[in-house]
């Protein structure tokens, strides 16, 4: 018998968003056996039916017949079930994600003994800045967010996010390092000359090359600053990515801390990123919850150590209530040297100054300045 022609197959329409087309599928004809084209099966042939006469031994044969369909062929398809199944496939099993791959980190960045870093400290110099004086009242957020004042236990996160091991080199990470014991050492310093007697500043490193970060195009203006919706964005992407890698919501991770005995928690959060735009803190204020993780973000890929120490600092001082000075439209010659206005590489001319003082939880009342003082 002649094979029968194939059926001709048509594609199916074009649907982008269910991603097809699927792939062709063979096409089967009823007189063939198997999944694909195989050979025909043997042709039928067809005899007609032999007369018999009518006997007690054909009615004895029906109900053979009966027994046989409606006992020993179900038992023996159960026996064949018995022996089959267990070789069958099973289904994979799905296992639920781990909670904490990266577990909160207790380990404080170790002590790195270079002439370089007591010269950053004894060294540098300060430029004011002038072209950005555009505010008229100086907001102190205190006692707001994760970073509630800079006294008693503070831990202040160093994590460096996304991007893989081959966008962290050693070079960067040890600048990091660097960076965040220097900006300890001027924390602790300057607490000394107002009286603070209770401070433990503990910079913690967090590594999460692997984690999962999704950054929007960083548009700057004429003052490589970011528009607030790019800031925002980078924000959430930075929390999810810490939350992405830790298992649970970065509140969790402010409350482990707190079980631990710190009284404040901020987030220094680095990102792989070399771009000109300007680093910037989410602090307590840009929003209506009163207790949010604050997080400040940093590009260190092109920074040179004397300049990152001291962004470094400045930036954390906004997570602990501090504004920008710098902004301040009626510049107060009080504030000269503040980490918070002038410009500054190295730590040579670089103090914290009575308002900066007052905002982060070092002067019980505000100094007088040619400016207004606000309270959050």
């Amino acid at each position: 018998m002649a094979r029968p022609p194939r059926t001709t197959y048509q594609e199916p329409l074009q649907h982008p968003w269910a991603q097809y087309p699927y792939a062709p599928r063979p096409q089967i004809d009823a007189r063939y056996a198997g999944p694909t084209w195989a050979a025909p099966a043997p042709k039928l042939v067809v005899r007609p039916p032999k007369t018999k006469a009518k006997s007690r031994r054909g009615c004895l044969g029906v109900v053979i017949t009966l027994v046989v369909l409606l006992v020993l062929v179900p038992a023996g398809l159960l026996g064949l079930a018995v022996t089959v199944l267990p070789s069958l496939p099973t289904a994979p099993v799905i296992k639920p994600p781990p909670t904490a791959t990266n577990p909160v980190p207790t380990a404080t960045v170790a002590p790195i003994s270079k002439p370089e870093l007591g010269k950053t400290l004894k060294g540098g110099t300060c430029t004011e800045v002038a072209s950005e004086r555009n505010l008229d009242e100086y907001l102190a957020l205190r006692d707001g967010g994760s970073a509630l004042h800079l006294r008693g236990k503070v831990a202040m996160l160093h994590i460096q996010l996304g991007g893989g091991e081959a966008a962290w080199p050693k070079a960067v990470t040890t600048r990091i390092d660097e960076a965040a014991l220097l900006s300890q050492d001027f924390y602790l310093q300057e607490a000394k000359r107002y009286g603070i007697k209770n401070l433990q500043y503990d910079v913690i490193p967090w590594p999460l090359h692997s984690a999962s970060v999704q950054l929007p195009h960083l548009t700057t203006n004429a003052h490589d600053l970011l528009d607030p919706k790019t800031e925002r964005q980078l924000r959430d992407q930075a929390q999810a990515g810490v939350e992405q890698a830790f298992g649970s919501p970065l509140e969790s991770v402010v409350e482990s801390y707190r079980q631990k005995g710190y009284e404040s928690v901020g987030f220094l959060v680095y990102l792989p990123v070399s771009t000109d735009a300007r680093d910037f803190a989410w602090r307590a204020g840009h929003s209506d919850r009163n207790d949010q993780p604050e997080i400040s973000i940093l590009f260190p890929r092109t920074d040179i150590l004397d300049h990152l120490a001291v962004v470094v600092a400045h930036e954390g001082m906004h997570l602990f209530g501090a504004d920008d000075l710098y902004r301040m439209r009626t510049a107060d010659k009080a504030d000269a040297k503040d980490v918070m206005g002038e410009y500054c590489v190295g730590f040579r001319q670089t103090a914290v100054d009575d308002t900066t003082a007052y905002a982060i939880g070092w002067r019980a009342q505000p100094p007088t300045r040619s400016y207004s003082i606000v309270d959050e």
